[in-house]
């Protein structure tokens, strides 16, 4: 506890236990990002995050789902998934097939999210989001050429 001789309010250190991923703060704090030069070398969990990231993480989902029914367009065309486990899926019908994938998507999103100051993390981010906009690009491509 810290007291101070001007202020008689009695303040707790927020610096003894780190920062949950899941906290109250979420909503209510204000940390953005990391400031102390020395803690930039460790991970820790901000309260509040940013708009790019946001954006980021939005044109993702939403080229995951243009994926999903760009893929389900395809099939019903005639081609085939590649990926065992999406075939898998489609196996189970059109809404199994959607419902998971999204679901798959927006989890790994949110961890990703949560761990955003690690570097493997923003750089998975970057390259989620170029390979979704090489799948995008490719069955635009697909579909020009019926």
């Amino acid at each position: 506890m810290v007291r101070s001789e001007k202020d008689r309010r009695v303040l707790t250190d927020r610096r003894q236990k780190p920062t949950k991923p899941f906290s109250r703060y979420i909503l209510f704090g204000r940390r953005r990002f990391v400031r102390r030069k020395t803690d930039q070398k460790t991970h820790i969990y901000v309260d509040l995050y940013g708009h790019y990231l946001f954006l980021f993480l939005l044109l993702i989902i939403l080229l995951s789902i243009f994926d999903a029914y760009f893929t389900i367009f395809h099939i019903e065309k005639g081609a085939r998934e590649i990926n065992p486990f999406m075939n898998f899926l489609i196996g189970y019908g059109n809404i199994h097939f959607f419902i998971i994938k999204y679901v798959l998507t927006v989890l790994s999103l949110i961890l990703l999210c949560i761990y955003k100051n690690l570097l493997i993390a923003r750089t998975t981010i970057i390259a989620i989001f170029f390979f979704y906009l090489t799948v995008f690009a490719n069955h635009i491509y697909l579909i020009l050429l019926r």
